[in-house]
């Protein structure tokens, strides 16, 4: 199998080696030169990159130096930060107002606060592939709700504080207070909704059932951004059965001269549903993959319906996702199908993923690759070498992704491709995911968690098959069941 090459093939020899996008420049690179770490230039190939052991062994070095580098720049920040707070013995008109702001005397700035923050900051973090289409309504309904004294607020002002109080750099009590406040507000009100609406399950409220679903998936992401290993199967669960009641045909339709007719309240529950299903489609198809139940959504029909289009909310082509869930289901009844109506599927869903185009190609080849390793009839010696292909397409995909777009929505396909990774792939893998952590830190996001479940299947990979379920044994072993979204 040949090794794969690394992001620039003019690059270092320290950026190939890494697998990071080298700019080239003399004598000394920027990605080596901001991280402190020795550029081996241009020239031809050392005598240490043909030998495994020594490469293993300046990998590591270099890993160290970058480590070590990241550690120094946070304590510099933090001096920083320790320094301008030491700077007024007193404290000041300024410090009064910002303790303030996280104590309940100050609660209708603070509200006003976070809820602007929520949507200047949380939602493009929850939604980086959102495409807004005003026509249809874009996310006016959103606006709506959170204006609003319901528990979809508190769950803004829950996800507000939970990643300021992340990012922050001196945490204090009223900043924890505040947060538990929110949460336990959020988790109370939704509870409510659930009861005022218990008798005809949301038919004469149907803005009580999107409240519920918005503030359902808050909450997912609210644990989801604190490594999303606990907690989120009980909220999907809640959500799953309550969405099951959407009825499609009611929501109106997508062109110009079907919005004129629609009232404004139509027009705002339509285009909020649309978004929802996009969603919930998105967690129950992709929690399958950690936890190999098959899917209980009506996959197959929402996603064909006309007014669904996932990749305007998560950024996937429709198609692809059907592939997932049609690959999830599969699966599931590996066992009880015989290997020729086996053979029939996978051949099915393979020509699809071949005939179609992907969003960015990751979610595609992935998808690909949970499909090649559905086949249980490949010879082991065959099976590897297909696999090994797969995940090299994974990972020309990824390196493909245009600068400035964020990978952390596809963390799913870093660990799906990663756990099955031979091991002259896995460095790819490692050092992309330090790379996210490096830039935008381990808080609020579930990126550490996918290097947690990669690091423990590349210890028992080749005692545990080649199957879907690799990525599983490894959060058993963990004992978490990571939703990797």
């Amino acid at each position: 199998m040949s090794k794969p090459l690394g992001r620039s093939s003019g690059g270092c020899w320290t950026c190939r080696i890494r697998h990071r996008k080298c700019d080239e420049a003399t004598p000394t690179c920027s990605e080596c030169t901001d991280r402190h770490i020795v550029c081996h230039g241009y020239g031809t190939e050392p005598d240490w990159v043909k030998d495994p052991v020594k490469l293993q062994a300046e990998l590591q070095r270099i890993k160290h130096a970058v480590k070590q580098n990241f550690r120094r720049t946070r304590k510099l920040q933090a001096s920083s930060t320790r320094s301008s707070t030491r700077a007024v013995t007193e404290p000041s008109g300024e410090a009064l107002e910002e303790s303030a702001i996280f104590s309940p005397g100050g609660s209708e700035y603070r509200e006003a606060e976070l809820l602007t923050y929520y949507l200047d900051y949380i939602f493009p973090l929850q939604y980086a592939y959102y495409v807004d289409k005003p026509a249809l309504g874009g996310r006016g309904w959103l606006f709506w709700l959170l204006s609003k004294q319901g528990p979809l607020r508190q769950a803004a002002f829950t996800l507000s504080a939970l990643h300021q109080h992340a990012m922050s750099q001196s945490k204090t009590e009223e900043m924890e207070s505040e947060l538990i406040r929110y949460h336990t507000n959020a988790m109370q009100e939704l509870r409510q909704v659930l009861i005022r609406c218990e008798t005809d399950g949301f038919a004469s409220h149907p803005e009580y059932r999107v409240e519920f679903l918005t503030c359902g998936t808050f909450l997912i992401s609210f644990e989801v951004f604190q490594g999303g290993t606990t907690n989120w199967q009980s909220h999907l669960n809640a959500l799953v059965l309550v969405a099951g009641q959407i009825d499609l045909e009611s929501v109106g339709g997508r062109s110009e001269s079907s919005t004129r007719i629609e009232t404004g309240f139509q027009r705002i529950m339509s285009a909020a549903i649309r978004f929802h299903v996009s969603q919930l489609l998105w967690f129950e198809l992709l929690s399958c993959v950690s936890t190999g139940d098959p899917p209980r959504l009506p996959y197959q029909r929402w996603l064909s319906h006309e007014e669904i289009d996932v990749s305007c909310v998560m950024g996937c082509q429709n198609w692809a996702m059907l592939a997932l869930g049609d690959v999830a289901s599969l699966e599931a009844q590996v066992a009880e199908m015989n290997p020729r109506a086996l053979s029939r599927k996978i051949a099915d869903i393979t020509k699809r993923l071949e005939d179609g185009v992907g969003y960015l190609g990751v979610e595609q080849k992935v998808v690909y690759l949970l499909n090649t390793m559905t086949n249980t009839e490949d010879p082991p010696e065959n099976a590897l070498e297909t696999i090994h292909n797969a995940v090299s397409g994974v990972m020309d995909a990824l390196q493909s992704v245009p600068d400035g777009l964020s990978l952390k929505p596809v963390t799913w396909a870093m660990c799906v491709a990663g756990a099955m990774a031979a091991p002259d792939q896995q460095p790819f893998f490692e050092n992309l995911i330090e790379g996210i952590l490096e830039s935008s830190g381990s808080g609020f996001t579930n990126v550490d968690t996918v290097l947690r479940v990669l690091k423990e299947c590349w210890k028992e990979r080749y005692y545990h098959g080649t199957d879907n379920s690799v990525p599983r044994n490894a959060m058993s072993r963990l004992g978490i069941c990571a939703l990797l979204i």
